[in-house]
């Protein structure tokens, strides 16, 4: 038996323990979810050769141009007609109509006259026109299975629709995607914490339905079948409310067995914002305003994990103030107090680096810039700045009517 030179008393040892199982806790939800990701890319990555030969199932892609100017519209349209897949078709919708957007549409279509293009009337109204610019390409499209994707985005692949394709089947209904930021056209203030920001929020709902437990897609960049979409209604559920065409109607279409996940790197889109700061803060708040809508436990497991994070921080915080309090309270006494803090100390470092490296593998999945230092910060912060967008979605303009 190792004989201790100073005295351990029980609730030093309970409260020591308490410390550890937090940090075990805390490490195993992170590295499940890094996990999640990581074996996927092991385990499906695309194989050009073996997939060549593979039967695809025809598909539609609906290109909804809110917010995209003529000149990006230009430059992607070509990229996405380019892609090597054997059988689909693409429909623009221009959900502003636009009169910009209608030229450079009429001089792509002389280029590619294959390319069908619809449009949302400037009269319409007490309806979100994303969802009606979705159903109306939806019920244009030609073929059961549709891509939803923006004019925003650019493929970095002409195989993006054969990674996306290779995965329906018999059972398969809906496959997510993934899209992120152009992060050379965000330099502003904050921009490190929106990268961090972004990718976290990614990992999770992409790791949940890996797990089989979909809750949301993103929202320029997945694909499902159009009987899967007549089968709930389309988006008569949340037809009162502005948003929900990525998460509520996502949560509704999927089972945990009928979704597949797609993040190859040559199935990532690049989204270009000419304000992220703005457009992530928008998004932050719709999804925090829809979520109270989903039928999935995940919000109450996100303020679970808040929760044990604070608590594991308050016993880190008292694992290195009691020691300090035994040390001034002492006669001298350093080497309880120094064995304490140093346990306390150790212990978190531990599972700080975990949670860094965990966080860095994610983001090299993800295509998105890997981070050290400011990792602890930003995820202290985060549960404060998510409270925040969350009191202010409910503030916002969020139905169509009500």
């Amino acid at each position: 038996m190792v004989n201790i030179p100073f005295e351990i008393f029980d609730y030093e040892i309970y409260g020591y323990a308490a410390l550890a199982i937090a940090a075990i806790v805390l490490s195993v939800v992170t590295i499940r979810r890094k996990a999640a990701l990581s074996h996927w890319v092991a385990d499906n990555a695309l194989d050009a050769d073996a997939d060549e030969a593979m039967p695809l199932p025809a598909l539609s892609v609906i290109v909804l141009t809110s917010g995209c100017d003529a000149e990006l519209l230009a430059s992607n349209i070509p990229l996405m007609m380019s892609q090597n897949y054997p059988d689909f078709e693409i429909i623009v919708v221009n959900a502003d109509a636009s009169e910009s957007v209608d030229d450079a549409m009429t001089l792509l279509q002389v280029e590619y006259p294959q390319l069908r293009s619809t449009f949302i009337p400037d009269s319409t109204a007490n309806v979100s026109k994303r969802k009606l610019g979705i159903t109306l390409g939806v019920k244009a499209a030609k073929n059961d299975i549709v891509e939803v994707t923006s004019a925003k985005c650019r493929p970095q692949s002409d195989l993006w629709l054969r990674c996306i394709g290779r995965h329906f089947d018999d059972y398969t209904d809906v496959v997510l995607g993934y899209s992120h930021n152009d992060h050379s056209n965000d330099r502003g203030l904050g921009h490190r914490y929106r990268t961090f920001d972004n990718c976290d929020d990614a990992s999770r709902y992409l790791a949940a339905a890996i797990h089989g437990n979909t809750y949301r897609a993103c929202a320029n960049n997945v694909a499902y079948k159009r009987s899967a979409f007549f089968a709930v209604k389309g988006f008569s559920s949340s037809l009162n409310l502005k948003y929900g065409d990525d998460d509520i109607f996502i949560s509704e279409i999927a089972d945990g067995d009928n979704v597949a996940v797609e993040l190859s790197p040559e199935s990532i889109l690049v989204e270009h914002n000419d304000s992220f700061a703005y457009t992530s803060k928008l998004n932050k708040e719709r999804h925090f305003f829809t979520q109270k809508f989903l039928r999935s436990r995940i919000p109450g497991i996100r303020l679970l994990t808040n929760v044990a994070y604070y608590l594991y921080l308050l016993l880190a915080a008292a694992g290195v103030a009691y020691p300090a309090m035994l040390y001034l309270n002492g006669d001298g006494e350093w080497l309880k107090p120094t064995v304490l803090a140093s346990v306390a100390a150790v212990i978190y470092l531990i599972e700080t680096l975990i949670f860094i490296f965990a966080k860095r593998r994610t983001a090299t999945v993800l295509q998105s810039p890997r981070q050290f230092f400011c990792l602890p910060l930003f995820r202290f912060a985060k549960p404060f700045i998510n409270g925040l967008l969350n009191w202010h979605s409910q503030q916002g303009d969020n139905y169509t009517w009500e």
